[in-house]
C-alpha cells in the first residue's frame, strides 16, 4: 500500500462531499430565486405600462406659509382605475 494513500483517499472523499453539498445548496438557492422571479412576473402581468402614465416635475404652488422653494413629484394617471365603482 502506498504511504499516505488512505489519507489521500479520505481527503478526496471529503472534498467530493463538500463540493456535492455546495452544488445542492446553490441549486436550491437558484431554484428559489427562479420561483420568486416567476411569482413577481405573474403579479406584474396586468401592470399598466401604457403611454397614459406620466411623471412630471413641478415647482410647488405658493400657498399660505410656503417659501416657494423646492421640487414636487406629480404622478398623473390619465384614466381613473375605479371610475366604474364611483359611477354606480
Amino acid at each position: 500500500m502506498i504511504p499516505g494513500g488512505e489519507q489521500q483517499l479520505l481527503s478526496y472523499r471529503n472534498e467530493f462531499r463538500k463540493d456535492e453539498d455546495y452544488s445542492i445548496l446553490f441549486f436550491l438557492l437558484f431554484w428559489g430565486l427562479n420561483v420568486v422571479d416567476a411569482t413577481v412576473d405573474a403579479h406584474l402581468t396586468s401592470f399598466d405600462v401604457s403611454n397614459q402614465l406620466s411623471l412630471h416635475l413641478q415647482q410647488p404652488s405658493e400657498g399660505a406659509g410656503s417659501s416657494g422653494m423646492g421640487i414636487a413629484l406629480v404622478l398623473d394617471f390619465h384614466k381613473p382605475r375605479y371610475r366604474s365603482l364611483l359611477a354606480r
